[in-house]
């Protein structure tokens, strides 16, 4: 710029694409160089209607903007232009995509945002809505746009066909594809329930369904215990298809449901109330075998327990721990009333079931303990014994049956706490013999109680 320009230099600086250069500038004829003005007269003149320039405007001593595509105020009289940057590089924006509302969308809330994608070398948007694809009756025209969105309310039971051009200082876009959506006119329907059936019983985790709304955009679902919904199990809103799972229910319960419909407008009416009762939950077991506190069980035994109302399977925990901390056995689906395990010798058990069906579980039965013996047990000779006697205390334990009846045999600390049960069942006359092969318990003194019908032994045992 001359000296003494700086007012229109300032003015410019932003304009980062245009090319700054006196020398590719085009001026009217009879106009000097950069350094001499000429008179003209607007709008008679080729210079800013045939040239793409972009040039400054003096008026009555104010400086002022304007280019060839008629930015500035047309006005008649003289000016003096002074040509500042050439823009021939300039080309036109692409042609912007739109983006939503979606082509042929339906139910649209009142209040849309329309979005379109940015174009290359677009400054500004224009916005056209109409009633016609022709757009011959413009309802939304809205032009400077600097963002790809732009939000319109008030559009109230119409279809809609819009579309959006991009422009900069060169020109115009292309119009984009047209769209077109419509928008809903009134609230929506109360919806129709369809499942669970009315007065369903035996129902587990239900998904509640309906049927679509006349111009429902989400839903809303309610679950109570009282008729009224007084008191609210499940209130859920927002709900945007026709159905909705629902959980946490309490077993053997009897629940009402309803379900309205919402847009932008509003809320439709609650529907018919509906109800449903939930499954019922087993009844918990009964334990039968081996009998609490039972001494000298086989390590290999079949639990078992009496049948639980309304039970689909079982499920048996063994523990050497009173607080089940620690499990050696956690089986489930366990069809029967029985099962058998594999347990270590010489060891307290607690045991337990609980019943199970579709609806949940039962609360787990009363623990019972038993403990285990020694299943090394070996019968000598087929002659029954004059007398009933016993040798040993440990490694090998031999003793005589002169008749039948049950046989134990027990060990206890110097406290009187049982630590070890090897033998207790009824057995046939005869000479036995039990093998203990590996220690029972830790070193130190022990009461041997030896016990056969009416045959009682006590002794020390020193380990």
């Amino acid at each position: 710029l001359r000296p003494g320009r700086t007012g229109i230099s300032s003015m410019l600086s932003s304009i980062s694409t245009a090319q700054s250069s006196w020398s590719n500038a085009s001026v009217a004829t009879g106009a000097g160089t950069d350094s001499v003005s000429w008179v003209w007269n607007w709008g008679t003149d080729s210079l800013l209607y045939g040239e793409n320039f972009l040039c400054a405007v003096a008026l009555d001593s104010q400086a002022a903007i304007t280019n060839n595509t008629g930015l500035g105020t047309p006005f008649a009289g003289n000016i003096t232009v002074y040509p500042i940057y050439r823009v021939a590089d300039l080309t036109p924006p692409a042609t912007p995509i739109l983006v939503s509302p979606l082509n042929n969308a339906f139910n649209q809330p009142t209040t849309v945002t329309f979005f379109w994608n940015r174009s290359s070398g677009a400054s500004l948007y224009t916005l056209q809505g109409a009633t016609d694809s022709g757009f011959s009756s413009i309802m939304i025209n809205r032009g400077f746009i600097s963002d790809t969105s732009q939000t319109v309310t008030g559009l109230v039971n119409i279809t809609c066909y819009w579309r959006v051009c991009a422009s900069n200082f060169a020109s115009a876009s292309a119009w984009s594809t047209v769209w077109s959506f419509s928008t809903i006119a009134t609230a929506p329907q109360a919806p129709i329930l369809s499942s669970p059936a009315n007065g369903a019983s035996g129902v587990i985790n239900p998904t509640l369904s309906w049927h679509a709304a006349t111009g429902a955009l989400s839903y809303a679902v309610q679950v109570s215990t009282a008729s009224d919904f007084s008191i609210i199990t499940i209130n859920d809103s927002g709900i945007t298809d026709t159905s909705h799972a629902v959980a946490g229910l309490s077993s053997s319960t009897l629940y009402y449901w309803r379900v309205r419909a919402s847009n932008s407008l509003g809320a439709s009416p609650w529907s018919a109330i509906w109800n449903f009762s939930t499954a019922a939950l087993p009844q918990t077991p009964t334990l039968s075998l081996p009998v609490n506190g039972s001494l000298g069980v086989s390590t290999r035994l079949t639990l078992s327990w009496n049948a639980a109302a309304r039970a689909a399977s079982y499920t048996v925990q063994v523990s050497s721990a009173s607080d089940f901390s620690s499990l050696t056995v956690n089986d489930n689906g366990i069809a029967t009333t029985s099962h058998t395990v594999g347990l270590s010798a010489f060891v307290l058990y607690y045991w337990r079931v609980r019943a199970m069906n579709a609806g949940g579980s039962s609360a787990w039965s009363i623990v019972w303990s038993f403990m285990t013996g020694n299943t090394g047990i070996s019968l000598s000779g087929s002659s029954a014994p004059c007398a009933f006697s016993v040798t040993g205390s440990s490694g090998t334990v031999r003793y005589a049956l002169p008749v039948q009846c049950h046989v134990s045999l027990k060990y206890y600390d110097l406290r009187g706490r049982l630590v070890a049960s090897f033998i207790n069942q009824t057995q046939s006359p005869g000479y036995y013999s039990l093998h203990i092969d590996k220690a029972f318990c830790s070193p130190g003194s022990y009461l041997q109680v030896f016990e056969a019908g009416t045959f009682i032994k006590r002794g020390l045992v020193i380990k």
